[in-house]
């Protein structure tokens, strides 16, 4: 996906392959839709992903965000379990790091 120079992207990753292979910018933002090439339950996956989502939506129709700290101790251990893998992972693209 190359976006264009009006196109916001909807992330930028701290590790993975981008929306290019290039760079690390993920997926675009396009009016009120985020368009990604995430594979699986985005939400479900990132829960801190989920309540930034929650609160965008909440402020923008008048209502307080969510300021509660959630305990998200299993979440993280299964993304530093992915990210092991995926920095292990054979591929032929090439992984920008900053």
């Amino acid at each position: 996906l190359e976006l264009g120079k009006e196109d916001q992207p909807f992330g930028i990753l701290k590790y993975g392959f981008g929306n290019t292979g290039k760079d690390t910018t993920e997926g675009v933002l396009l009016n009120n839709s985020i368009f990604t090439n995430t594979l699986g339950p985005l939400l479900v996956l990132n829960p801190w992903l989920t309540k930034e989502v929650i609160n965008i939506a909440l402020e923008n129709n008048g209502f307080e965000p969510i300021k509660k700290e959630l305990d998200f101790n299993l979440e993280r251990q299964s993304l530093d379990s992915k990210v092991r893998f995926t920095k292990n992972k054979k591929t032929n693209l090439k992984n920008i790091k900053r």
